[in-house]
């Protein structure tokens, strides 16, 4: 058997993990399956859960890979990472030299990452650009409320609408973006089926934290697709007949903003009573435009989609922060979920779940590496997997998943 080269990966908050120094208990085993013919290298990575840490661990754990099959050209790469650990190591053979070269991966309850872009019924465009718009309604609302009719100044209006709506327009543009680059910079390798070993315990409470939230945050395209569609339903039932409410509610709305022009142009002499039969009269041309544009056109309901789709943001993003801070911006644009498997076909093998041992490991999720059953398939199949490797050729073979 050819010597083999283990890099081990610590996953987040644990920084100086005891699994992955000299004496470990998974070193031990390892040593004493594989002999002298087995060398260990660690990436030592901030451990904080953000998105950008673990990209730097990433790029961290290839270079550090690379260079060991420099060294080491006919030794059996192996890499072993516990919890995100795993994610990083899966994200340095996005380089598929590098990805060849390697004989296989050991992920040890590993939640993997996996982000795809939201979708909200085909509707997508016109309910950003209508959330766009929201926080400059909302302006409007506000000023109104904070200043009335007769202290409000066009001003006011005007300059809401030249800042806050680019404002909001860019901040969009800019999360979606983040949000895309994201996405591609998290996407899983194309591993064959032997390439990849993944070992997890039942009941690993970080899975499970991750599990519900993801799942809490995916409720919002459900949630706002069914408010779509009982709109559109409703509109359905209402096509081809005019609305007696909704007639009076852009006569209204039309009245009241003619009202308050007229109100403000009119001349000091001109009676109450005037400026309100003439805000009539140009009410009743305002009206037909405020019910084409509300009503006919199905403004007012992505506007309130829009609005509801800003209002979700903060709960969105609360729910996401277990990821990582930086999904709190993007929770609207990409859902992120954590998978007990990549997308395609692996070994897997899942242990009882235990309670810790003598030296104390407090949850299930960090009982991985200290586990003797656990430490005994790992041996087993790094061993079997450095037989089968031809030393110093790149392993072939046709990906079985990726992402």
């Amino acid at each position: 058997m050819s010597k083999c080269v283990v890099t081990l990966v610590h996953g987040t908050f644990a920084p100086h993990a005891p699994w992955v120094q000299p004496g470990s208990r998974l070193r031990e085993a390892l040593a004493r399956e594989l002999g002298t013919n087995v060398e260990f290298q660690t990436i030592n990575w901030t451990g904080r859960n953000r998105f950008k840490d673990r990209f730097r661990a990433v790029e961290a754990a290839a270079a550090s890979v690379a260079a060991s099959v420099q060294r080491n050209p006919d030794a059996a790469q192996f890499i072993i990472g516990h919890s995100h650990g795993g994610n990083i190591a899966l994200g340095a053979l996005n380089d598929a030299g590098l990805a060849a070269r390697v004989a296989g991966v050991v992920c040890l309850s590993t939640p993997f990452l996996l982000v795809k872009r939201r979708r909200f019924e085909g509707e997508h465009n016109r309910l950003f650009l209508a959330a766009q718009l929201a926080p400059m309604i909302a302006a409007w609302v506000w000023i109104l409320a904070k200043f009335g009719l007769k202290e409000t100044t066009e001003s006011w209006m005007f300059l809401s609408s030249i800042v806050i709506w680019p404002v909001s327009y860019g901040l969009f543009h800019w999360l979606t973006d983040k949000a895309r680059l994201l996405a591609d910079r998290m996407r899983l390798p194309p591993l064959r089926e032997n390439q990849l070993l993944i070992l997890r315990h039942s009941g690993d409470e970080a899975g499970a934290v991750l599990s519900a939230c993801a799942l809490a945050g995916s409720l919002i395209e459900p949630l706002l697709g069914s408010l779509n569609k009982r709109w559109e339903a409703w509109e359905e039932r209402r096509k081809n007949r005019l609305s007696w409410f909704e007639l009076a509610l852009a006569a209204l709305v039309g009245w009241a903003v003619a009202d308050w022009i007229i109100g403000r142009q009119a001349a000091p002499d001109m009676s109450r009573l005037g400026v309100i039969l003439v805000s009539l009269l140009a009410g009743g041309l305002l009206g037909p435009m405020v019910y084409l544009t509300l009503f006919a056109a199905g403004t007012l309901r992505y506007l309130l989609l829009g609005g509801a789709f800003v209002l979700l943001m903060p709960a969105v993003g609360v729910l996401t922060l277990p990821f990582g801070p930086e999904a709190f911006a993007i929770g609207l644009f990409m859902q992120v979920t954590a998978e007990a498997t990549p997308p395609g076909r692996w070994l897997v093998q899942l242990f009882a779940s235990v309670s810790g041992d003598a030296e104390g490991t407090p949850l299930t999720h960090s009982a991985a590496y200290e586990d003797p059953a656990v430490l005994e398939a790992v041996c087993a199949w790094i061993k079997q997997s450095a037989a089968a490797a031809p030393a110093g050729a790149p392993s072939g073979g046709s990906a079985a998943g990726g992402g």
